[in-house]
């Protein structure tokens, strides 16, 4: 199914992060697009908790009240199969009542199910509980402590650009936020998130590696922007470089015009993922997993299959990127 015009569809559009939510619901979208807030509100790592094992569900049941019986709900569409519980949920309980596209937008590797054996009690506890309350057809996987829960996309995902790639995006370009950029000055925009869920020691040496290639683009001159995360925040380098322009968290990467920019930074983001070809996009989380003793695999393949970012190994291929660049 192909959708070259959306314009006589109505959409209801599903946010699940508080910040996006309140973003976009300052935007002039028409009357055929509806937003619904399903984002959670607690904060820690105690809330975080709460949320994984309480609040998903409710607002689960919430979304199955709203679609589950709506026979006029043509098709839903979602862009992750990975970490988004409240999603992925939905899909394998509706499977058979809603028509569902999954749109792959990363080209990540389907997860593995690891043997449940190798798990510890507690991981054991916890897989069990979200499959019970859940799906039984969550899949689990366990990369650098940090636990992801996914979903077997099977046969049924297809490309961005079968939905997207003719799309008259006027509404879009229209909405579209421009950083206050100095014309006669270069610029790079940095998209910084809180690591720390990555490990002690890779959140540590994440931010000193920041504080090294952002001070080279400060000695060439460069003006610095920073984006947060607008879940996770950032990771505290904005109060280093008191210098740079913060971008709004709540503005999402996709909703900023970034062709004034020269340089689009980032440890790890899928904000790379919509950057201009006109703008150079450089991930460091090759060159951060050289220095720390972490496997970071799965965040080096999720910027490995974007088009156009540039993966840094060596300080010094950057440094040779920035002298080129005069």
């Amino acid at each position: 199914m192909s959708h070259p015009d959306f314009k006589d569809f109505n959409f209801d559009i599903v946010v699940t992060s508080k910040e996006c939510f309140s973003f976009l619901s300052t935007l002039e979208l028409g009357n055929h697009i509806k937003l619904y807030d399903y984002s959670l509100s607690s904060k820690g790592k105690l809330g975080a908790i709460f949320n994984y094992l309480f609040v998903n569900r409710l607002k689960l049941s919430q979304l199955e009240r709203q679609y589950s019986a709506d026979n006029s709900v043509k098709e839903v569409m979602f862009f992750s199969c990975y970490f988004d519980l409240l999603t992925l949920s939905f899909y394998l309980r509706n499977i058979n009542k809603l028509n569902f596209t999954f749109v792959d937008i990363f080209k990540i590797k389907r997860i593995s199910n690891v043997n449940i054996t190798q798990l510890s009690f507690l991981k054991r506890l916890k897989q069990k509980y979200l499959i019970l309350v859940f799906s039984k057809e969550l899949q689990f996987s366990f990369e650098n402590g940090n636990d992801i829960v996914g979903i077997d996309t099977g046969n049924f995902s297809d490309s961005y650009d079968k939905y997207f790639g003719n799309l008259n995006n006027s509404l879009y370009l229209s909405n579209l936020y421009a950083p206050n950029v100095a014309a006669n000055k270069r610029s790079i925009l940095l998209y910084d998130s809180d690591i720390s869920e990555l490990g002690h020691e890779v959140a540590v040496k994440g931010t000193e590696l920041l504080i090294e290639v952002l001070g080279l683009f400060e000695k060439m001159g460069f003006d610095i922007y920073i984006k947060e995360h607008p879940r996770l925040g950032g990771s505290g380098i904005a109060d280093i470089f008191k210098s740079a322009h913060l971008i709004s968290s709540s503005i999402p990467s996709e909703f900023i015009d970034r062709t004034s920019f020269d340089f689009e930074l980032a440890i790890s983001s899928a904000a790379l993922e919509s950057s201009s070809s006109d703008v150079n996009a450089i991930a460091l989380i090759r060159l951060l997993e050289n220095i720390v003793s972490n496997n970071l695999g799965p965040q080096v393949k999720q910027m490995e299959n974007i088009d156009n970012v540039i993966m840094i190994k060596e300080l010094a291929e950057l440094k040779g990127i920035l002298n080129d660049s005069y």
